[in-house]
């Protein structure tokens, strides 16, 4: 499947949950932006909390594209396996950061190959941290350029997200998030697995 379908798929997914979205997107904001504000023990939050919030917000995403019901309690739904999805965050930012010592290439390859870290925690909560990054890694080999071009369509909307002083990312963001989340899914159906 084209990307030009993927985000085709995305919106008609979020169909009359875009307002939803956006006030997930505007609480996860708020919850990252606001522990920033804290010197140190904010920072340290920033880490602590990330991962649980990523997988959260991708448990949502997941919902809307399967057409199951959601609610805003979700986004706090990753904090069910928090010490899993801390370390889950951690590997991927040291594995990122070490590629990325080797050259720039190697770790954009590297953040392409973790795509779907998030929608792999969401699925499988119950797999180790260290086998979902491996999932993630099977799933994307293959589609790195597809999602390198999906993340290139979707540059038009992030710069005019900045020229509207943020407030567009609050509907870009979801809706790149939605993209991604049906490329997870077409994999899994091209691969023959379960993807409802």
């Amino acid at each position: 499947m084209q990307n030009k379908e993927i985000t085709k798929l995305a919106r008609e997914s979020l169909q009359g949950k875009w307002g939803f979205m956006a006030l997930v997107t505007f609480i996860y904001v708020v919850i990252m932006g606001g522990l920033n504000f804290v010197f140190l023990a904010g920072t340290v939050g920033t880490y602590l909390i990330a991962g649980a919030m990523g997988v959260g917000y991708f448990s949502l995403s997941l919902k809307i594209a399967r057409k199951q019901e959601c609610d805003l309690s979700q986004l706090f739904s990753g904090f069910k396996i928090f010490l899993k999805s801390l370390l889950l965050y951690l590997l991927t930012i040291i594995f990122i950061f070490l590629w990325s010592l080797l050259l720039i290439v190697p770790g954009f390859v590297a953040m392409l190959r973790y795509s779907f870290v998030y929608l792999v925690a969401a699925d499988q909560p119950e797999i180790s941290a260290s086998q979902m990054l491996d999932r993630s890694k099977e799933l994307t080999y293959g589609y790195k350029w597809q999602i390198f071009c999906l993340i290139c369509r979707f540059s038009g909307w992030f710069i005019l997200s900045v020229m509207s002083f943020g407030i567009g990312f609050f509907w870009s963001v979801p809706y790149f998030n939605q993209s991604v989340t049906q490329l997870y899914l077409e994999v899994l159906q091209t691969r023959g697995e379960v993807a409802i």
